[in-house]
């Protein structure tokens, strides 16, 4: 073990004697070479982490082989992985919550080293293999950015645990409705008002219920009720056609707003009032128009 400032360097090496050939499956104890692995892990004692390893490369002794030479395999990384299985998850999880700029100092808050063009190969390699997940049953389906403005994938997360389950370089690709159709005990999909991804959803099976999610129905909702309200409150540059009332029922509706005031023989008689003082001045225009005429 080497302390160097904040930065702790493990060393180990395998124990075991013999390994077993990927291809034929036979054991062998030939060892061809040795060579060292570095691999990055979680912090130690608030301190970066690396694990130096010396691991052994064997000769498989079956002729018939195609396989001449294979290195031992390791419990934390995968083949020719650099990091370990919890480092991997962590730099997943947050590539695919946050840009790869703000994934690379999240991780590095984490002792995690990692730049922003390894979070993106970290996510284009989901998108091509997605391992078989048995999933709740209840999961969403929606895009993220790959390249912002550019070219975006697509994403499958489980609604209870809130993990990804595969990712897919296309949007509207094949691949999409043949993954859903290989996990059976899909019930319920969310997804936004894309009709491509109602066309997939359904391509996959008649059986899945579709529901919008809450991000992008309250978006349609604002789209559909901000601009009627805008207008009502005159906050609209154009101006809205009124239909202004006409002499006639400015009046009638003056006198239909007083004769309701008071009890009913009070409004009698001012109905009465207002309709012989109507007929009056009608009468007195009528007389003055004759006169005019004659």
């Amino acid at each position: 073990m080497k302390r160097d400032g904040e930065c702790l360097t493990i060393y180990g090496h395998t124990k075991g004697v013999m390994s077993v050939c990927p291809c034929c499956g036979k054991r062998t104890s030939s060892v061809h070479c040795y060579r060292l692995r570095k691999i990055q892990c979680t912090e130690w004692l608030g301190h970066h982490a690396t694990l130096i390893l010396q691991t052994r490369h064997f000769v498989c002794t079956n002729a018939k082989c195609e396989r001449k030479t294979f290195a031992e395999p390791l419990m934390m990384p995968h083949s020719y992985g650099r990091h370990t299985y919890e480092v991997e998850n962590r730099i997943r999880q947050e590539s695919l919550e946050l840009t790869a700029r703000k994934a690379s100092k999240t991780l590095a808050i984490q002792h995690i080293q990692i730049s922003a063009s390894s979070c993106i190969r970290v996510l284009r390699s989901m998108g091509r293999i997605n391992p078989q997940v048995r999933t709740s049953g209840y999961v969403g389906l929606d895009d993220f950015a790959k390249c912002k403005g550019h070219k975006y994938m697509c994403v499958i997360v489980d609604h209870y645990t809130r993990q990804p389950l595969a990712v897919f370089d296309s949007r509207y690709g094949q691949e999409i409705t043949d993954w859903l159709a290989s996990h059976p005990e899909i019930k319920v999909v969310t997804r936004d008002g894309s009709r491509s991804y109602a066309a997939i959803i359904s391509a996959a099976s008649g059986l899945i219920m579709q529901i919008s999610d809450r991000f992008h129905l309250m978006q349609n909702l604002k789209k559909a009720s901000v601009e009627p309200i805008k207008s009502l409150l005159g906050q609209v540059k154009e101006k809205m056609p009124y239909p202004y009332p006409t002499e006639e029922e400015a009046y009638k509706s003056i006198v239909d707003a007083i004769c309701q005031m008071g009890e009913q023989r009070h409004r009698d008689r001012v109905r009465l009032f207002y309709a012989a003082r109507r007929l009056k001045i009608m009468g007195s225009l009528s007389l003055h128009s004759d006169r005019e005429y004659q």
